[in-house]
């Protein structure tokens, strides 16, 4: 999967650029009712359907100082929101799928270094995703 936020692609082409430990967790607001003599509460749907997507890369550098330059200012480059674009795809059968999650926002991104090696999470949060027709 490639995932491409607001005109910056978070995960590459490359097999350790690729994302691993997704996870997308569908939200819906909801409210309690409790009734007064009642036996069992209600949920009432409000609506206001919410998509939160969190995943890690790894990416390789040349050298430590060149992963510790990119560890320092990695997360102040970042867009704060904007169309987050998924592609879903299998290159061995020429098979690609958009899906987008519009008005998104990246919440959180946390990077750590070991080694040559930086490791990102996102979190991007946003409303339904929708496929790309």
């Amino acid at each position: 999967m490639k995932i491409r936020f607001a005109d910056i692609d978070l995960t590459g082409d490359a097999m350790p650029e690729r994302p691993k430990n997704i996870t997308i967790n569908g939200q819906l607001l909801t409210q309690p009712g409790r009734f007064l003599r009642g036996t069992q509460r209600r949920m009432f749907n409000r609506n206001n359907k919410g998509t939160t997507i969190t995943f890690e890369i790894a990416r390789e550098h040349a050298s430590q100082i060149a992963a510790e330059d990119y560890l320092l200012i990695h997360s102040a480059g970042l867009p704060e929101s904007g169309l987050c674009r998924l592609t879903a795809e299998d290159p061995e059968l020429d098979i690609a799928r958009n899906f987008d999650l519009e008005n998104a926002t990246l919440s959180a991104d946390t990077s750590r270094q070991v080694g040559v090696t930086t490791v990102h999470t996102y979190t991007i949060e946003g409303g339904k995703i929708i496929r790309e027709t």
